[in-house]
C-alpha cells in the first residue's frame, strides 16, 4: 500500500511509513479493519520479515461505501471531513 501510494498520484499525502500505519490502527480501533501477522513460514521462504496482513471488516465496507456515496468529487484522496486540496 505505501509503495502504492509513493508511487502514484497521492505520493505527496504519505509523509512516511510511520503515517500510514498510525492510520491503519486507527482503522482497525474503530472496527473498520481487522489485521493478523503472516504466517512465519510464508515469510521465511520469500527471505523477508513477515508482514502485518490487513483485511476491511464489514462495518469498514459499509463506511467506505458512505464516503464513497458523500464524495463531492473524484479525488481518490478525498476523505470525509477533509476538503480536497
Amino acid at each position: 500500500m505505501a509503495k502504492e501510494l509513493r508511487d502514484g498520484d497521492g505520493s505527496d499525502a504519505l509523509i512516511g511509513h510511520g503515517t500510514l500505519y498510525k492510520a491503519l490502527s486507527r482503522l482497525e480501533k474503530s472496527g473498520l479493519l481487522d489485521s493478523a501477522w503472516e504466517d512465519a513460514d510464508a515469510a521465511a521462504e520469500a527471505g523477508r520479515p513477515r508482514r502485518r496482513l490487513y483485511h476491511i471488516t464489514s462495518d469498514g465496507r459499509l463506511a467506505a461505501a458512505a464516503a464513497l456515496e458523500a464524495r463531492p468529487t473524484a479525488d481518490p484522496l478525498w476523505f470525509p471531513g477533509i476538503e480536497p486540496a
